[in-house]
């Protein structure tokens, strides 16, 4: 009888702990799980590797449960050899066990206290999974075997897109990648992704639909056209588009209403095989607005805005002066 009462409780306990850590890691996003490594004092690569992939968190306290009630399950079985109505006592009273105070009980702790628990649960999971580390290449082996053996090409196909942008994206949109289940984050990570194959030349809104004004224009005539092309922010030339001098923006030429010219803003240059990743990070550093693009023989290509990148990761951005059909900044006219 005791050990019997052994193993159901360690059982019940055991899978309690690996629930609630697992529960407290799908709690809180990877952003979180990242600040707070760097708020760890302990500056421990191989745990910092570890918590930044939330779903070998997962998949540990996963494969343990899995493992833990197996074993509880052999012990009754073996305890009660030729017992079969005490066999099904023990098996029904261990899942009444673990479904309520070894699943459903510590999931409501954990969901209420997750950011507390995560640095505690953290390790015990990080040492499980070291223990189960040879049962998990040997399983991770035996799956690709069974797998080549009756889907040879899938199976190729899953392998080559787990490894590029766009296998990477497509785990995002199954929720395949546990720590990200809000649909903003996989919605923006998703946009990353898309954005780290561009580059400027293909956000760009090209030379031919460019909208920009000489300098030498009259200040009236200069606010008129502003006005009325319906862009915010307007790149200024001298002489021809390929000598760009800075950029207005409509708000200073209002601002000045007649009283002189505004001051033109800065802005940046760049080629069309800037990566679109690399520009958006130097323009938000900067604080540019708008950067041209030149192509290999130097001449203006074409320009970007900062928000033509941004909505490029989010979607299109609109506020409460936008018109449901209105144009974007740096959108062709």
């Amino acid at each position: 009888m005791l050990t019997r009462t052994i193993i159901l409780l360690s059982a019940t306990l055991v899978v309690a702990l690996l629930t609630a850590g697992a529960t407290a890691v799908r709690a809180v996003n990877r952003l979180w799980l990242r600040s707070w490594i760097e708020r760890d004092d302990d500056d421990d690569s191989s745990i910092q590797r570890f918590v930044e992939h939330p779903k070998r968190l997962l998949l540990t306290a996963g494969t343990a449960v899995a493992l833990v009630i197996f074993l509880a399950g052999a012990g009754l079985t073996l305890l009660n050899v030729g017992e079969p109505l005490w066999l099904l006592r023990d098996g029904i009273l261990l899942a009444l066990l673990v479904l309520t105070f070894g699943q459903l009980l510590p999931r409501a702790v954990a969901r209420r206290w997750a950011p507390k628990l995560v640095p505690v649960f953290v390790p015990v999971l990080r040492g499980v999974a070291l223990v189960l580390t040879p049962m998990r290449i040997v399983a991770k082996r035996i799956a690709r075997l069974i797998a080549r053996r009756f889907a040879p090409h899938s199976a190729a196909r899953r392998d080559a897109s787990d490894a590029s942008p766009d296998g990477l994206e497509e785990l995002l949109q199954d929720g395949t990648l546990e720590g990200l289940d809000a649909s903003e984050e996989i919605a923006i990570i998703s946009g990353v992704v898309q954005l780290s194959g561009k580059s400027a030349g293909d956000v760009m809104t090209p030379r031919k639909d460019l909208f920009a004004l000489d300098e030498s224009l009259p200040h009236d005539e200069m606010s008129r056209r502003i006005a009325e092309s319906g862009f915010s922010r307007v790149p200024v030339y001298r002489g021809s588009v390929d000598h760009p001098v800075g950029m207005l923006h409509a708000f200073d030429v209002f601002v000045v209403a007649g009283q002189g010219r505004p001051t033109l803003r800065p802005i940046s240059e760049t080629t069309t095989d800037k990566p679109a990743g690399d520009l958006l990070y130097e323009m938000l550093r900067a604080r540019r607005q708008m950067a041209i693009i030149r192509d290999v023989h130097g001449s203006v290509a074409g320009l970007i805005t900062l928000e033509d990148l941004l909505e490029e990761l989010v979607g299109e951005i609109r506020d409460e002066h936008d018109e449901p059909a209105a144009r974007t900044s740096g959108d062709a006219p």
